[in-house]
């Protein structure tokens, strides 16, 4: 039973490794795209709570 536990997740650690570069170049291009118009308030409140809780 733990051998196939163990087995369960490495698997699911080899899929998240490939989903994560995959998308990776994906989440860069989005990055990159200006705001929609009319969302520029919206992504300046975001920025602030990224920079006032260190996540930015």
């Amino acid at each position: 039973m733990e051998a196939e536990y163990q087995e369960v997740l490495q698997i699911a650690e080899e899929n998240r490794r490939y989903w994560e570069e995959r998308n990776r170049e994906h989440f860069a291009r989005i990055a990159q795209l200006p705001p929609k118009p009319g969302t520029e308030t919206l992504w300046a409140k975001l920025r602030a709570q990224k920079a006032k809780h260190g996540l930015d």
